[in-house]
């Protein structure tokens, strides 16, 4: 993952020898951050006196954990991670979808992949759009949960295709330990 807070001073200053003193590269390196819950911001705390700032959950969001379903088999989790927040307004619902694959083994290679959702969606095309990240890079992804109201199916565009095709753990490409598949959409809620 690239950097996504650093200072705004680049120190151009070479690694000195001494290992007590902050060296320019932990300076030039970006922040990790620790707390909260998946899916929080971080967000300006004026009550906080020591650090001005706290995790909170999205307002309007709603934590829920997505079942995990291969070749239309709803599969145990394992040592495997998965997080959903959603908001909904009327018959409206928004939703974001975070699995990261851990040690455990996969299904059966080329089982096709789907999330479940919040709540059925109504029988028409519900796109939604995602992107799987391995250590080959990133993948842009498409779900659909036309035909599966109650789940979302990921698919992606073949090389030189136009056609999608199902996702599976191997296509677009060969999921291992760390890898993340993250999807985000909207439909209408039946």
């Amino acid at each position: 993952m690239s950097n996504v807070l650093t200072h705004r001073f680049v120190s151009p200053k070479l690694d000195g020898s001494d290992a007590t003193q902050v060296q320019p590269t932990a300076w030039n390196d970006g922040h990790r951050f620790s707390g909260g819950a998946h899916g929080d911001v971080l967000t300006r705390d004026t009550s906080d006196a020591t650090w001005g700032a706290a995790w909170a959950t999205p307002a309007g969001w709603v934590a829920f954990t997505p079942q995990w379903w291969t070749n239309n088999v709803l599969r145990p989790l394992g040592n495997h991670a998965i997080a959903g927040l959603y908001h909904r307004r009327g018959d409206v619902v928004w939703y974001q979808i975070r699995f990261a694959v851990g040690t455990d083994a996969l299904p059966a290679p080329g089982s096709h992949w789907a999330f479940g959702l919040p709540f059925t969606a109504a029988a028409t095309l519900t796109p939604g759009t995602g992107t799987e990240a391995t250590g080959a890079g990133l993948f842009p992804l498409v779900g659909s949960a036309f035909g599966t109201p109650d789940r979302i199916t990921l698919y992606y565009v073949p090389a030189a295709q136009v056609n999608l095709a199902l996702m599976t753990d191997a296509a677009p490409t060969a999921l291992a330990n760390g890898s993340l598949i993250e999807m985000r959409g909207n439909y209408q809620a039946a």
